[in-house]
């Protein structure tokens, strides 16, 4: 005999869940589970899962194998039983897709730069990349709102090279002669913060540094302000400029030297 949360799971069948709602899910554990239900494992589970799909290291799964997914790591049945009541996302509406050439001149219109494309322009799927261009034309015009990065941009930035491959994990790259690149498979990550931090490597440029580990300089040492910046002295440099940018007090509060020293080469 079929119970409510069966039937429930029955009528979405096929139905891909979203690293949204599995955190969601996760909560929803947490928050509703038995005394007996083993609620850190699947909590736990369910985290580790939205975030290797929202990293594109995992394929987005149905509803059918999420549950078999967690029975298949020892998940308790009384609290799958648990997260089965919660009603699955709705399947989502096809999104309204923007002509290329229309994203195009937005994003045109935004970076007021001349742009190289590395895509075929020709290719007869291109719209595909049209959400993610007008993503990173918004990013673009977010960085009024930080003078100094917008400062930058207008003024070192010489050519942006948009395509569609990325360079390893990056989303966006400062390269010789002042021309930025921005990767379209950065999708839903073409972010603001990304573009000040590009900034940062700009302005180590026009200083005619080449910040490296060691000497009088703080960079490439900790405290860190974020996990990029560990990566080695440069990014920390342009780390610590975007969080001046972004974050301030933080940045502050994390590396006082840092923020002191970056302060006065910006101000």
């Amino acid at each position: 005999m079929s119970t409510p949360a069966t039937r429930v799971a029955a009528r979405h069948l096929g139905t891909l869940v979203t690293p949204a709602w599995l955190l969601a899910l996760a909560d929803y554990a947490e928050q509703h589970a038995e005394p007996e239900a083993y609620v850190p494992n699947a909590a736990r589970l369910l985290r580790a899962l939205a975030k290797s799909v929202s990293l594109g290291n995992m394929e987005a799964v149905s509803i059918e194998d999420l549950w078999a997914y967690l029975l298949d790591r020892d998940v308790d049945p009384v609290e799958l039983k648990l997260l089965q009541r919660r009603p699955p996302p709705r399947p989502p509406r096809a999104p309204h897709r923007v002509p290329f050439q229309d994203a195009m001149r937005a994003f045109e219109q935004a970076v007021d730069k001349s742009v190289v494309w590395s895509l075929w322009l020709d290719d007869p799927d291109v719209d595909q990349w049209s959400a993610p261009l007008l993503a990173w034309a918004k990013a673009v015009k977010g960085l009024s709102r930080f003078r100094r990065a917008h400062n930058l941009f207008r003024s070192e930035v010489r050519k942006v090279n948009v395509g569609d491959k990325s360079v390893g994990t990056e989303e966006a790259s400062w390269r010789a002669g002042g021309v930025l690149f921005l990767s379209l498979r950065a999708g839903a990550a073409a972010a603001t913060d990304t573009l000040v931090h590009e900034m940062g490597h700009a302005l180590e440029d026009k200083l005619g540094l080449m910040v490296v580990a060691g000497g009088d300089t703080p960079y490439g040492q900790p405290p860190f302000v974020s996990s990029m910046a560990e990566v080695n002295a440069a990014e920390d440099f342009a780390e610590t400029f975007r969080a001046l940018e972004t974050e301030p007090h933080r940045l502050q509060q994390v590396a006082q030297t840092k923020y002191d020293d970056m302060r006065e080469r910006v101000r």
